[in-house]
C-alpha cells in the first residue's frame, strides 16, 4: 500500500512524497507550469528547446553529461516532454545514487548553464525532431487546426519549434537564443510553478527531508524571479468563435491512406470541471456500440467502420476531437456522417446528465489508480 503526503515548502515549491514499500529504485520528477503556451511569439518552440537544454549542465555541475553519467552508474534513466501547459522531467535511480543524483537534478532548476556552445547542437536536434514528425498526418492536422486559432491566443503558435523559429529568424533581428532561454527560465521556472514528486521505499518524512536538502536553494531563485500567476488565456482571447469566423470550416488534405474525417468541437474550458469527467462522460456515450448507437448506425449505413476520440483541455481552450475512419460511401457522404453525429449528440443532451453514471466512471478511475500495474519511470 502506498502512502502519499503533499505539502508546500516555504519557497513555494509543491511537493508530493510517495512511500512505496515495494519500490526497488527511487523515482523523482519535476513538473513545470510552463509549456508551449508560454512561448514568446518571436521564439516559437522555446519551451521545448528549454527542455532539451536544461539537462546540459549547471553552475554547480558544469559538465554537460554529469547527470546522465551518474544515472548510468546507478542503473537510472531520465526523460522529459513538453506539452501545451507543462514541461515534465522524470527520472529514476538506484537508491545508493539518489543523494547526488537529486542534487544534480535540482541544480537544473536553480542555476542551469544554457551554454552557448551547446545551442547549435541542440537546435539541430529539435529541428530534426520536427522534420521527422512532418510526414505524420496526425501531427500535420493538429498543427493545421491550431494554426487557425485566434492569433491573440497562444494556441495558434508553432509549439515544436525548428531552426527557423528558434535561431535564423531571431538572429536576423539581432535577438539571442541563449538570452531568451535564460529569460524564459527566470520567468517560468520559479518555485511557485514547480511541482516535485519523490517516490521510494523510504518513509515520507525521509523523502521530504531529501527534497528540502536539494531544493531549498530555490529560495535564492525566488528572490530574482518575476513569476506571476499563469494567465487564463481563454477568458481574454477565446481560440475559436463565430465572431472570429474560424468555426464551421472544412479543410481537405490529401492522403494515400484510408480516408478519414476529423471533427473538432471547441468547448468552454473543461479543466475546472475535471471531477465531473465531462470528456469521459461524452466518450462513454459515443463508445456505446449496441442498438441505437451512433456506431451501429454508421455501420448499418456503410459510412464508417470505426472512430476514435480524444480531448484536449488547457488554459488556452478545450476541444473534443472525433476521428472517423470512412468507407468508400462515407468519403462521398461526409455531410451525412456529420448529420448523424450531431443528431446523436442532441439525443445525449436531451437525455440529461446521469449522475449515477458519473459516479460509476469516478469509481472506475479510482480502481484503475489503486490497482494500476507498476512500471518504471520510462
Amino acid at each position: 500500500t502506498r502512502e502519499y503526503v503533499h505539502t508546500t515548502f516555504d519557497t513555494g515549491l509543491k511537493v508530493l512524497a510517495v512511500r512505496d514499500p515495494e519500490a526497488q529504485k527511487t523515482g523523482f520528477a519535476v513538473a513545470v507550469e510552463a509549456g508551449s503556451l508560454e512561448d514568446p511569439s518571436d521564439f516559437q518552440g522555446l519551451a521545448h528547446f528549454c527542455e532539451h537544454m536544461l539537462f546540459l549542465g549547471s553552475k554547480k555541475y558544469p559538465e554537460t553529461d554529469e547527470f546522465s553519467k551518474h544515472l548510468a552508474l546507478y542503473g537510472g534513466t531520465h526523460n522529459a516532454y513538453t506539452s501545451a501547459e507543462e514541461t515534465v522531467y522524470y527520472n529514476e535511480i538506484g537508491n545508493d545514487g539518489i543523494e547526488k543524483g537529486l542534487d544534480i537534478f535540482a541544480q537544473f532548476f536553480i542555476s542551469p548553464s544554457f551554454k552557448a556552445e551547446m545551442v547549435d547542437k541542440e537546435i539541430h536536434a529539435v529541428d530534426s525532431e520536427h522534420k521527422k514528425n512532418q510526414p505524420d498526418m496526425t501531427r500535420r492536422l493538429w498543427h493545421l487546426w491550431h494554426s487557425k486559432a485566434n492569433p491573440e491566443n497562444p494556441m495558434h503558435q508553432f509549439a515544436t519549434g525548428d531552426l527557423q523559429t528558434l535561431k535564423l529568424r531571431p538572429e536576423a533581428q539581432n535577438k539571442s537564443l541563449v538570452q531568451a532561454l535564460r529569460e524564459f527560465h527566470r520567468r517560468n521556472y520559479c518555485p511557485s510553478r514547480l511541482h516535485l514528486v519523490l517516490v521510494g521505499n523510504s518513509s515520507t518524512d525521509d523523502l521530504l527531508s531529501l527534497g528540502h536538502r536539494h531544493f531549498d536553494a530555490l529560495a535564492e531563485v525566488s528572490k530574482d524571479s518575476q513569476c506571476t500567476p499563469r494567465p487564463v488565456y481563454f477568458l481574454d482571447h477565446p481560440p475559436f468563435s463565430k465572431k472570429l469566423q474560424n468555426i464551421g470550416r472544412k479543410f481537405t488534405v490529401g492522403t494515400h491512406g484510408t480516408p478519414e474525417m476529423w471533427v473538432v468541437l471547441p468547448t468552454l474550458p473543461l479543466r475546472p470541471h475535471y471531477k465531473e469527467l465531462p470528456e469521459a462522460y461524452i466518450w462513454n456515450a459515443l463508445a456505446h456500440y449496441g442498438p441505437g448507437s451512433l456506431k451501429a448506425l454508421l455501420l448499418r449505413e456503410d459510412l464508417s467502420q470505426s472512430y476514435s476520440y480524444t480531448a484536449e483541455s488547457t488554459v488556452a481552450g478545450s476541444s473534443i476531437m472525433l476521428m472517423f475512419s470512412l468507407t468508400e460511401r462515407g468519403a462521398k457522404n461526409t455531410d451525412l456522417v456529420l448529420e448523424y453525429l450531431f443528431a446523436y449528440l442532441n439525443d445525449v443532451r436531451a437525455a440529461g446528465v446521469d449522475n449515477k453514471l458519473i459516479g460509476s466512471l469516478q469509481q472506475l478511475r479510482l480502481v484503475n489508480f489503486d490497482y494500476r500495474e507498476k512500471h518504471s519511470s520510462e
